[in-house]
């Protein structure tokens, strides 16, 4: 498979090393965001029944922080190293694909030192929550690697390996698919045409999931009212989605956690359609000059589509989401820069072009190194994101918790209200402005917010307990009752309710006795 094996296992020893160091500086990095969610305030971390029979799409990750809760508690630096370790897979096994695809040792390494130093990978590397990306990736690769094998133990590796991509990230689905156009654009045997029908049982039974799940998510999306609709027009998201793609991998300058500042001009709305119109030409070009540029690209588009639906139930744009896709850009781009390394006849032309790649990568490596330390803590990155994106309504109720947490409460009024401003049924906003004015005794406006809060979702059991605070301190005992027994009625666990509900059940008692 190698035509020099050792000075290739220097180069994956040399740049698996250089990535773990980039990206092992930051292992100390908080829980931050979905983290928080998952792993920090689930009480269910720990229970080994919880990892077991979570949602399938999920289930190796819950495993993973099942046992890494078991051994090491609560140590971020563990959950940081598992994704360091999934990114380095990654990048090794698309270097031995590409060489067992038969690309030279230079096209290969210039294709993974791109993906291994690019700063968009910071979310899914250095983002507990963006684990499952490269964990999926560093799955299907093996599989895809496996699947070129061409014999019976190869596939069944090959299944193997797709179905723990299957149990990593919903993103998996579209692997069938991406063996589809592997066959049609490099004409293989009817053997491998035949073990691709492999693949569909697994296929159809993960599918069949995913869609029963829909209307679960689709309702809590719609619940959250940071979405307010669902089904949206994809010929108007995809130039979005797919030109805003192409614009962090190759000007990386704007990462951000939140994306959502798409109000364009009209000018600029038609640069992207004709963005994408010519992607397209590309690709038809390409299908009939070099079969191999055309299979890159789709591997790059149909990466993409779990996120390009018409059902609204995620971020129209996250890097995350590219990690896997990005793939196929740098294989492209591979080629670009490999073609002009040959075609360059003039004096220190190749030279001029390897100077600018070593650019190239020292820009990547500090950018990337700039975006991890955005990820340290909460306040980093709320403070980062909200340079990049003022317009996420998501941000600014981040940074009112911020200033909250430092006892800016005037402030944090101001950014709540801005987010509320920007989306006007974000109910958790409501909450929080809730929160901020009874810190205020403000006592009018919190009651008012609060009540805004339930009606936009009528699920959060924290409204229904701060109304009855209100109503506890008006001395109302038994409307503070009712909000407390319709927050546990959402929450029945929960044991402050239980006591809330003890304390107001004992002061109606001392009333009755007067």
């Amino acid at each position: 498979m190698f035509r020099n094996r050792k000075i290739e296992l220097l180069f994956l020893f040399c740049l698996s090393v250089f990535v773990c160091i980039l990206y092992g500086r930051f292992a100390y990095n908080d829980f931050i965001s979905d983290d928080k969610l998952v792993i920090v305030q689930n009480t269910q971390i720990g229970n080994l029944k919880w990892a077991l029979f979570s949602s399938p799409f999920t289930f190796l990750r819950n495993f993973e922080y099942f046992l890494i809760y078991t051994f090491f508690k609560l140590s971020p630096v563990v959950y940081h190293l598992l994704n360091i370790f999934f990114h380095v897979g990654t990048l090794v096994v698309f270097f031995v694909l590409l060489r067992k695809l038969s690309y030279s040792f230079l096209f290969s390494m210039v294709a993974v030192s791109l993906f291994a130093l690019h700063p968009v990978h910071a979310e899914a590397v250095g983002w507990i929550s963006g684990g499952p990306y490269p964990q999926y990736t560093f799955y299907l690769l093996l599989s895809f690697l496996f699947f070129t094998g061409n014999n019976v133990r190869a596939t069944t590796l090959s299944i193997l390996f797709f179905v723990l991509a299957l149990f990593s990230s919903h993103m998996a689905l579209v692997f069938p698919i991406i063996i589809f156009m592997y066959l049609i654009s490099f004409e293989k045997k009817p053997y491998l045409t035949k073990v691709a029908r492999i693949y569909i049982l697994p296929e159809i039974i993960f599918v069949i999931y995913y869609l029963s799940q829909l209307t679960t998510r689709i309702t809590t999306t719609q619940a959250s009212g940071l979405i307010e609709n669902v089904l949206v027009n994809p010929l108007t998201i995809f130039p979005l989605q797919l030109t805003s793609y192409f614009h962090m991998l190759l000007w990386p300058q704007k990462l951000s956690f939140y994306h959502t500042d798409f109000n364009l001009s009209i000018q600029a709305q038609i640069v992207r359609i004709c963005v994408i119109g010519l992607f397209f030409i590309v690709l038809i070009i390409s299908y009939k000059k070099n079969k191999r540029i055309f299979f890159w690209l789709t591997f790059f588009l149909i990466g993409l589509i779990p996120t390009m639906l018409p059902v609204m139930i995620s971020w129209i744009v996250a890097e995350r989401y590219v990690y896997f896709s990005s793939i196929g850009f740098f294989v492209v781009c591979a080629y670009a820069l490999t073609y002009l390394l040959k075609k360059i006849t003039i004096p220190f032309g190749r030279i001029l072009i390897c100077v600018s790649l070593c650019i190239i990568f020292s820009i990547y490596i500090l950018r990337g190194q700039i975006r991890l330390n955005d990820w340290k803590n909460a306040d980093t990155l709320w403070l980062a994101t909200a340079k990049t994106d003022y317009r996420a309504p998501q941000n600014h109720n981040n940074l009112g918790d911020l200033y909250a947490r430092r006892g800016n409460f005037q402030k944090a009024k101001e950014e709540f209200k801005i987010a509320i401003l920007l989306k006007p049924t974000y109910a958790d906003a409501y909450h929080n402005l809730g929160l901020i004015y009874i810190h205020l005794k403000d006592y009018t406006n919190a009651m008012y917010s609060f009540r805004n809060a339930l009606r936009l979702n009528p699920n959060i059991w924290q409204s229904h307990q701060n109304i009855a605070l209100l109503y506890f301190r008006e001395k109302n005992f038994i409307d503070a009752q009712k909000h407390i027994q319709e927050g546990l009625k959402i929450n029945p666990e929960n044991k402050n309710l239980k006591q809330n509900l003890q304390q107001i059940q004992d002061v109606l008692k001392q009333n009755e006795n007067y």
